[in-house]
């Protein structure tokens, strides 16, 4: 069991190091652009999956478009800004920790 841990850590390691690199590179595009983009691929997937729901379940268009939109980017909106803060502290933590990382990260 022990062997099969090791063998899991260290096909794990190699993606966590591929995760913070590129996490690396979409933080130097900006928090602004990166809450805007999870916000809008949230809202619009949402509102289609559920229009797609409604069509099937009640064989006809019977949604409030603009409600689903708002409730939809304000969810997005907050979810977007957990996810920014949730892998800044993972940066952060990689930093610190000193872990051998990809050589592209720059510290700032």
């Amino acid at each position: 069991m022990r062997n099969l841990r090791k063998r899991y850590n260290a096909w794990r390691f190699p993606q966590q190091q591929l995760s913070i690199a590129r996490w690396a590179e979409q933080r130097e595009k900006g928090k602004a652009r990166f809450v805007l983009y999870q916000t809008l691929t949230f809202t619009l997937i949402m509102t289609a999956t559920r229009d797609v729901y409604t069509q099937f379940s009640q064989g006809r268009h019977a949604f409030d478009l603009w409600g689903y939109l708002v409730a939809y980017a304000v969810v997005g909106f907050v979810s977007a800004c957990w996810g920014w803060t949730s892998r800044e502290e993972r940066y952060r933590n990689a930093q610190i920790s000193q872990t051998p990382i990809d050589s592209r990260i720059k510290p700032h």
